[in-house]
């Protein structure tokens, strides 16, 4: 089973923030404030409105250098057959992760797509979003 961990993203700060556990997240937002530390846990030197941030779920998943990959990644999948630059996405439809770029997609519950251990993280959508305009690939 995988863990259930989140990143989310500071839309006023512009910065990335986490990650932290389920019950870490449970127990921040309860009060509307999230406090950061140095270290992103504590102790805290500073605080955001949770309302300023977008959440990031963990897929479960690692890339080809061991980095974990989260909703809103960028991917290089790495395959000739496909465009290899995806973002990592939710779906609700499919109650899966997909890697989406602009004419097709992965759906990242296949381990094979994940196993052959090409795929590599090289930005998210809001400190690298050029990845995605250069290569095409769906906001």
């Amino acid at each position: 089973m995988r863990p259930t961990k989140f990143r989310a993203w500071d839309k006023e700060n512009h910065r990335m923030l986490g990650p932290w556990g389920l019950g870490d997240v449970f127990q921040r937002i309860d009060t509307g404030i999230l406090p950061i530390g140095k270290d992103d846990r504590s102790p805290w030197d500073d605080t955001v409105y949770t309302e300023e941030l977008i959440w990031l779920e963990f897929t479960g998943l690692h890339d080809k250098n061991g980095i974990e990959i989260y909703e809103g990644h960028i991917l290089d999948i790495g395959r000739r057959a496909l465009p290899t630059i995806a973002q990592v996405v939710w779906t609700d439809n499919m109650a899966s992760f997909l890697a989406v770029s602009k004419d097709s997609f992965l759906n990242l519950s296949n381990t094979a797509v994940m196993c052959d251990g090409r795929a590599e993280v090289i930005g998210n959508i809001y400190e690298n979003p050029g990845l995605l305009e250069n290569n095409h690939a769906k906001d």
